[in-house]
Parts: structure tokens; sequence; C-alpha cells
């Protein structure tokens, strides 16, 4: 099966061979235009046009390293530009990955099917995939590149998002087969929050990239993924509704194979996750602290865990809903096998009657715009502190020495933000299982190189001969 992925547009090239590899497949993209072009480009037009290829380049390279022959980067046709495309593709995008394509640098498959994840809702344009070929892979082997031979500029894509439903934009609700809402990106102008934040996801990225991080025992998870959005929603323009971080390759790993395969400045890892997030944010909304104890163990009629966890799900869902729930929320069965969702939503609101007062509200969302400000500085703060760590929504994974660490850090972020104290625990690993196939015991870790070791590599590699296109 392919691996696909869309074109992030932000790899620059680090050390001189790859600098030189972009050079000379730029020389050969202008010596073959040349003939065909009326005039020649202006220097910002130049630089531009050198940005692209290098993107292209640079991107379909990395993908078949990592994935092998199955890797390749998908792009949408593009008559029009949005603050969520790279900054290398622009209107004559198309026009220089077919040339590339033509070259014999690219393999090119034009768009045959729609493109998938934010940009489809750019208009639902076709997607086509570019990879990269054996010619280009030839003369990556003749000047030994690798993703260390690269770096990324994380000014060339947004970083912070922003959606909104069909339904509040069309009035209509819209559901795709899954049964959740479609959503769309929602262009906006930049405001001190908006900068203030991508500053804090450039910074973050950057020290992720460099972070300890390694993947063990299997090849199915490519460890350099690790470049982090904020998602913000509802359309609000202030920035302070949702606004998690996805985008990293743990993000949607199960907890048993971060267990498994995850390894953070060379240790195993443990899980550090705030307890009981929304109902703990909600009672602090309204300037309470909660009452102690486990807030779903204490609702009338919960006796097993996994009541307790289905109740997590009811609460959850009475906090982000805008309305009136019609039916019972998908994860509730276990309660609905002893009694009526109206059971258990008067159950709920006796046990913490704050949420008859925000029942339908949807006040979710700005508790999770919370959770994310306080997971946002956590982060920041560990990853400055030397420490490899990788957030996830409510929780960080950290090595499992420092555990009891950022736990203390969890917590005083917690009460920065809201002036009480939260809940935090360090999950129990779950069980290891067996590996059945597949030992490897690396995909490609990040390596940094300092100026002397990247000196020595330069110094090796720019006295080969020059690479000639057969």
């Amino acid at each position: 099966m392919e691996i696909e992925l869309p074109f992030d547009g932000c790899l620059i090239a680090k050390t001189k061979p790859a600098s030189d590899l972009v050079a000379y497949i730029v020389a050969d993209y202008l010596t073959n235009e040349e003939p065909r072009r009326a005039r020649r480009r202006n220097t910002r037009a130049h630089a531009q046009l050198v940005a692209t290829i290098q993107a292209f380049i640079l991107e379909v390279v990395l993908i078949r390293q990592e994935e092998g022959h199955d890797g390749c980067i998908f792009i949408t046709a593009n008559n029009r530009m949005s603050r969520y495309l790279p900054k290398t593709i622009t209107l004559e995008a198309d026009k220089v990955y077919k040339e590339l394509g033509r070259l014999g640098w690219l393999t090119v498959k034009l768009g045959t099917k729609y493109s998938t994840e934010f940009n489809a809702a750019l208009g639902n344009l076709k997607a086509t995939t570019l990879a990269a070929s054996d010619k280009l892979m030839a003369a990556v082997e003749h000047y030994r590149i690798d993703r260390r031979d690269t770096r990324t500029d994380f000014t060339n894509s947004e970083v912070i998002r922003l959606s909104d439903t069909e339904k509040n934009r069309l009035g209509d609700a819209v559901r795709t087969k899954a049964g959740t809402k479609t959503t769309y990106p929602v262009e906006y102008d930049d405001t001190p929050a908006t900068i203030a934040a991508r500053k804090t996801m450039n910074a973050i990225n950057g020290l992720l990239e460099t972070a300890n991080v390694a993947i063990v025992g299997t090849r199915s998870v490519n460890g350099n993924r690790r470049k982090l959005i904020r998602q913000y929603g509802c359309g609000d323009l202030s920035f302070t509704k949702q606004g998690r971080m996805f985008g990293g390759f743990w993000i949607n790993m199960s907890k048993r194979d971060r267990q498994q395969f995850i390894r953070l400045d060379g240790e195993e890892i443990a899980e550090v996750d705030f307890g009981q997030m929304y109902p703990r944010l909600l009672y602090n909304h309204f300037g309470q602290q909660p009452p102690d104890g486990d807030m779903y163990w204490c609702i009338d009629g919960c006796e097993t865990e996994d009541m307790r966890d289905a109740l997590k799900v009811f609460v959850n869902a009475m906090l982000f809903t805008d309305k009136f729930m019609v039916g019972a929320p998908k994860g509730t069965e276990v309660l609905l096998a002893v009694h009526d969702k109206e059971w258990w939503r008067s159950a709920i609101v006796e046990a913490h009657p704050l949420l008859a007062e925000c029942y339908g509200e949807g006040l979710g969302h700005d508790l999770q715009w919370q959770e994310s400000q306080i997971m946002t500085a956590v982060t920041l703060r560990l990853l400055e502190s030397g420490m490899a760590a990788l957030p996830v929504h409510d929780a960080m994974l950290c090595p499992k020495p420092k555990g009891n660490l950022v736990k203390t850090i969890m917590e005083e972020e917690y009460h920065k933000f809201t002036g009480f104290h939260g809940s935090v625990k360090i999950a129990n690993p779950p069980t290891p299982r067996q590996f059945i196939a597949d030992t490897s015991t690396e995909v490609l870790p990040l390596v940094t190189l300092g100026p002397a070791s990247q000196g020595d590599r330069e110094g090796i590699r720019s006295s080969s001969p020059r690479f000639t296109v057969k």
C-alpha cells in the first residue's frame, strides 16, 4: 500500500551536498526551459522557483528513503492562494512538478482522486502524487544525502489552523460516512494571539526536530514525523476554542505501541496525564475547587471501570454539545444496559450541579482551549530544559526516570493557568506484547550534526566528481 503524505514544503538544504544536488537539478530545469521561455525571471521569481524545486526534491527523497518505493507526497492543483498551502506552492507550482517529471527527476501521477484531510476543504481538488524517480535516487546516492543534510523551515507552512463545520457555514448538517461533521479551513487575519501561538509552535517544532526520539522494534513507524500544528475550531476568530496539537507520529499510536516502540533520551517512556481534565476545568471556570476524589466514581450507579469510562464519555458529551443531546453518546452502551440516558443525565447533574448550568452551551470547546494552553506551556518548558517529551492532548510522554519531575511541572503549569490544583498521575504502562515479526532496531532516528562533524562530512563529499545525467 502506498504511503501518501500531504506536501509540507518545509524542507531546505542544510549541507553543501544537499545544496549541490538542488543546484544541479535547478540548472537542468533552467537549461531545458530556456528555449521555451519568452523572458527571464526576475530575482524574486527565480528565488521562488529554486525554493519550490528544493522543497519538491528534498521531500520526495526523504519519504522514499524512510518509506521505501511506496512513499510519495500528494499535492492539489491550485488556482488560488491560501494561508494553509505551503509558501512553496505558487500559481505555477503545477508547471514546476510537471517539468521535473518530464525531465525524469520526479514520478508524477496527475490527479485522479480527491485530496484528503485538510486540503480537501480547499475545494475538493484532485490530488496529484509525486515520488522520487530512480534517476533522482541515483543522484542522491552519489551525493550521499539523507535527513541529516536537510533542516525544516517551519515558516513555510501554517501551524496555526482554524476550522469550522459545514453546519455553521451552510446551515445544513453535512456528515461523512463515519458520522462526523465535515469541517473546512477558515482564512483569518493575524492578531497578537495568533502571532504568539505561531512563535510558540515554531519553537516547539524546532526543539522536537533535534530531540532524542527513537523508534525500536518496528519499521512501521516513522519517528521523523514530528511536526505539530495547533488546530482551533468553531470558526472562532478569538482563537479560544479547542487548540489541541496534532500531527506527530505518536498521536494516533495506541498506548501499548507507544510503550513498546518509543524511546526518549534512550529510555522507556512514562505517560503522565491529567485526570478528569474537563470536569475539573469546569469547576475552576466557575471559580471553584473540585471535590476530592475521582470525578466519575462519585456519580451514583458507577460500579465498574467500564462504567466509569463510559461516564467520562457521557460527561464530555454533555460539555461539548451545543444543544440538548437527542441520542446517547457512542461508547455508553454499558450504562444503557442498566438505566436509560435520562437517568444517567440526572445522576451526573446530581453529582456535579455545575453541569446543569452549562449543559447544551458547548463550553467543552473553551475548556479544551484551556487544556491546550496548559499542555503547550508544559511541552515548551520540557523541551527547552533539554528533555525529549511528546504531548498527547492532556498527557505527556517522557523518559520513565523523569516521570515524577514531569508530574510536578504539569501540576505547576495547571496552577499557573487556573489558580487551582489539578490532578496528575503517572499512568500504569500496559502489558507488553511479544514481537511477532520485524525486529529491526530503529527507523532513521534524527541525528543532529555539530559544526565539526558537519564540516567533516562536507569535506569528504564536496570533493566527489560531478554527477552526470544519463
